[in-house]
């Protein structure tokens, strides 16, 4: 059978942090430099005191943005030699809160690299395996720190997102009001709001109640202003998104930034001021940027909708330089990598010069170690396979869209992709018109692509029945001409094992690394 997996209906990455604005950069600095050393002299003692000593100030103050941008510079981050060394820092110092805080940290952001996102049913069981047990040591270790100390607030931050997954089952609402009566803030009230999305287990009502009950408590908020917080942050739709829309034109804070931002690019997207204000607050973020490619789609909407091609390209040089500073803190972080590895491919599809597959190919083997058993890598792998060595070597490039077929769990997007790209080899094949490249035996790729053809029609027939609403079983276009040509196939006496056997005999299964690794790349 297709290996189908149902947990989860939707990703969601690590819930985004405030606007930029709430971590001020160049503020803390001093305390960065402080714990960077500290590190690189891998002196313990020292990290405790910097932190203790930290933690008492944010207690003081009541206000731990400080704490919170060092640890989000450090420590929500993929990086195998800070996570060893957290590792060595807790084993030093077992009832650490901040050594368990940072330890934490890595490993529930390795986890969400092992599952990446989508649906959960297009997950592989692989990634899912290594998602649940990190999450599970995750858990584990925060758990223990977290009942010794229930005042460090990146601590609780860290605890929230683990209920957002079910690792835990605290009640969110009484752990959102015990961090904002040590520090009130937005902050932890949006990681509240994320736990309780109606994709991840929670409500609506859950999440009216938490606005109702929670926003009074810090200055210069409100319960209006939550709820308009919560209809942007969680992509709520509806009678919600119509609500808060209005409200939005109400308020002037520049936190809501995001949301007009949100807002300029669809709904409001014909006001006299929408370029102008959302190339504004474009800039003003991408300092800030996460997710490079979701910040990109930003920006390119931005740049087609208001014909503005030079900001586009403005903001993805911005944007590169961005990914590429995040990387030394991240450097195994496959956001990062998968991104920058696409932007190569840009480069190379409009012909910039100096642009190197090589350095596409490098930049998706540094993701095979966390990402090799996710679809998309092995869907980024069919690209990057192409600009290095070519298009019309069939058994080359199969293993790489077959892999990516079984590690999404025969997701409907990534068969149609096979499909067309088998359809344009037999095409070559067929059609005597057409000028085989070098090296292509038009007798071979005729048989062998029309009975993947017709094993492939018959696997995405199967899935979009099960799941109709997929986009993969709406494409048009190619995609169209594809579904035709294979559903032609079908009619005829060739590949009786593909057109007969039960479509479970048909689906794909992984292929080993060893066997699709580019010889010219290395």
């Amino acid at each position: 059978m297709f290996r189908l997996v149902t947990v989860f209906m939707l990703a969601l990455w690590l819930a985004p942090l405030p606007a930029r604005s709430e971590f001020p950069e160049a503020a803390f600095d001093a305390q960065r430099d402080a714990v960077r050393a500290a590190e690189d002299a891998e002196d313990f003692a020292q990290l405790e005191a910097i932190f203790s000593e930290a933690h008492k100030a944010a207690l003081a103050e009541h206000d731990f943005r400080q704490l919170r941008s060092t640890y989000a510079t450090f420590y929500v981050s993929v990086n195998a030699e800070r996570r060893a060394l957290a590792e060595r820092w807790l084993a030093a110092y077992p009832d650490s809160p901040y050594a368990a805080t940072a330890l934490g940290w890595q490993l529930w952001k390795l986890a969400w690299e092992y599952r990446g996102d989508g649906y959960g049913r297009y997950i592989s069981a692989e990634s899912w395996d290594h998602f649940h047990r990190t999450t599970e040591r995750t858990q584990a270790i925060a758990g223990a720190a977290f009942a010794r100390t229930k005042d460090f607030l990146p601590l609780t931050d860290l605890m929230l997102q683990l209920r957002r997954v079910h690792a835990n089952d605290l009640p969110v609402a009484p752990l959102v009001a015990s961090a904002l009566k040590i520090a009130p803030g937005r902050h932890v009230l949006l990681l509240g709001l994320s736990a309780l999305h109606p994709n991840w287990g929670g409500s609506l009502a859950e999440i009216s109640a938490l606005c109702a009950g929670q926003a009074p408590s810090i200055p210069d908020y409100s319960e209006e202003l939550c709820f308009i917080d919560a209809t942007f942050h969680l992509g709520l739709s509806g009678i919600w998104r119509e609500t808060a829309l209005s409200r939005l034109e109400q308020h002037d804070e520049p936190f809501l930034d995001y949301a007009r931002l949100d807002a300029y690019v669809n709904e409001w997207r014909d006001r006299p001021e929408a370029a102008q204000e959302a190339m504004r607050i474009a800039r003003d973020q991408v300092g800030g940027v996460i997710s490079p490619s979701g910040f990109e789609d930003r920006i390119n909407r931005i740049g087609t909708m208001f014909h503005k091609p030079a900001f586009y390209q403005e903001m993805r040089e911005a944007l590169i330089a961005r990914a590429e500073a995040r990387r030394q803190y991240s450097p195994q972080d496959g956001d990062l990598l998968y991104w920058l590895a696409e932007t190569t491919i840009y480069k190379l599809n409009e012909e910039v010069p100096g642009a190197d597959p090589k350095v596409a190919f490098a930049l998706w083997q540094e993701m095979m170690p966390l990402r090799r058993y996710q679809g998309a890598f092995w869907r980024l792998g069919t690209t990057v396979d192409e600009k290095l060595n070519g298009a019309w070597d069939l058994n080359r490039r199969a293993p790489f869209f077959e892999n990516a077929i079984a590690y999404s769990n025969h997701a409907p997007n990534y068969v149609i992709e096979y499909l067309m790209y088998l359809d344009m080899v037999h095409e070559i094949a067929v059609n005597p018109i057409m000028r085989p490249p070098p090296g292509f035996d038009k007798t071979t790729m005729a048989e062998a692509s029309s009975c993947l053809m017709v094993r492939v029609i018959r696997i995405y027939d199967a899935v979009c029945a099960m799941d109709p609403n997929s986009d993969g079983c709406h494409y048009t276009g190619q995609a169209e001409l594809a579904r035709d040509n294979a559903r032609a196939l079908l009619t005829g006496e060739a590949c009786p094992q593909e057109r007969e056997a039960p479509v479970q005999e048909l689906a794909f299964a992984p292929r080993e690394v060893s066997i699709i690794v580019s010889p010219a790349a290395e």
